[in-house]
């Protein structure tokens, strides 16, 4: 492993795999409610750009008219989407059988975010990373309980290109911001300051980091 003595000293719950850390988090969707917070956020920011184009094309007419349309359409289009969110939300932690399990690839150049199907444990997936060398490399053939293959949704974040991060250690959750979008990296209490530290280290020196 090319790191540093520094960050060897605590990855209670990192398997170390080639040159890479790997972890697995699972959480309650039902407890824990940073999936419901990024969406509430994302349908406030979608429901703030209707708003705010809707001022852009009736302003010219009249500015104090064309703030109160583009209030009204921001607060029902909320409504609107708020009120889908409350359905979908449940509907989506059923079918996940309330939880939400990722596996993470980090080395010196990027951390990758997998999430996977929900026929997994979070026990499964450690066993096979500690057991089935490579079954995370890029390598098909690896084995037919290929880890790769009951993945959902991949993200993957270059930590040269990380031009914000937000540390929430009550939630376990670091947020990295960069021009693709945002990854959300979940990690164990025991290993959070190790992550957390070797994740800064690596981004730009003009990152903007932010304490929650």
């Amino acid at each position: 492993m090319s790191t540093n003595n520094n960050e060897e000293n605590n990855h209670k719950n990192l398997i170390v795999k080639d040159d890479e850390y790997v972890w697995v988090y699972e959480f309650s969707l039902w407890k824990n409610p940073t999936v419901l917070i990024t969406i509430a956020k994302i349908i406030t920011l979608a429901s703030l750009i209707v708003g705010v184009f809707m001022f852009v094309i009736t302003a010219i007419d009249d500015i104090s008219q064309a703030l109160t349309v583009a209030t009204n359409v921001f607060m029902f289009t909320l409504g609107i989407m708020s009120g889908l969110l409350l359905i979908a939300y449940p509907l989506y932690s059923i079918i996940n059988k309330g939880k939400y399990i990722v596996v993470f690839e980090m080395n010196d150049k990027e951390i990758i975010h997998r999430q996977l199907e929900t026929q997994f444990s979070k026990n499964q997936v450690v066993s096979l990373l500690t057991t089935v060398v490579g079954a995370l490399a890029k390598n098909p053939t690896v084995s037919g309980a290929n880890i790769l293959s009951a993945t959902k949704k991949a993200q993957k974040t270059i930590f040269t290109k990380v031009y914000k991060a937000v540390i929430n250690e009550k939630r376990q959750v670091i947020y990295l911001n960069d021009l693709n979008g945002f990854n959300q990296i979940y990690v164990e209490p025991e290993d959070f300051t190790f992550v957390k530290e070797y994740i800064i280290k690596r981004c730009p020196s003009n990152t903007k980091i932010v304490y929650k």
